[in-house]
């Protein structure tokens, strides 16, 4: 992993990244996708890339299980929620028809009883998650991988 990476990173970057290994298991994050930022990616753009994405991965691990974890609000992109929010769910439809590729959902454990970010998760920054927040995010991942990988 890498910090700032996009998709078309990813893209361009995940036959060097996984090829080399024999995997168990894949599990992919990226959000740099829809920043407010005038190079963004509309939701359908993002799930052509993470198509793209999928099938480079295909290429040498054909059977692998590749796990997409879900993109969490933050407190700094919270504007920018609904486009993030209609790209996770394009992603996660293509992953509930598509074999050996799950969705890991995340962002209700982080979004409060007012439906905002809850800013106790993160840092100063108010976009990386501080020790707490990533505390409560592996444990998302960790309880669905557990659930669909059991050997773990």
């Amino acid at each position: 992993g890498y910090g700032g990476a996009k998709l078309t990173d990813l893209v361009y970057y995940i036959r060097r990244i996984a090829d080399p290994h024999q995997c168990g298991a894949i599990v992919l994050f990226i959000d740099n996708d829809i920043t407010g930022d005038s190079t963004d990616r509309s939701p359908e753009e993002i799930l052509t890339l993470f198509r793209q994405t999928i099938r480079q991965v295909r290429k040498d691990h054909p059977k692998t299980p590749v796990f997409w974890i879900e993109v969490t609000p933050t407190p700094l992109r919270w504007n920018y929620w609904e486009e993030i929010s209609e790209a996770n769910r394009q992603i996660s439809e293509f992953c509930s028809k598509t074999r050996n590729l799950d969705f890991i959902p995340t962002s209700q454990k982080f979004i409060g009883s007012d439906g905002k970010p809850v800013v106790d998760y993160f840092q100063k920054d108010n976009l990386h998650l501080n020790p707490t927040g990533y505390k409560l995010w592996s444990e998302c991942i960790k309880s669905e991988l557990e659930k669909r990988l059991p050997h773990l």
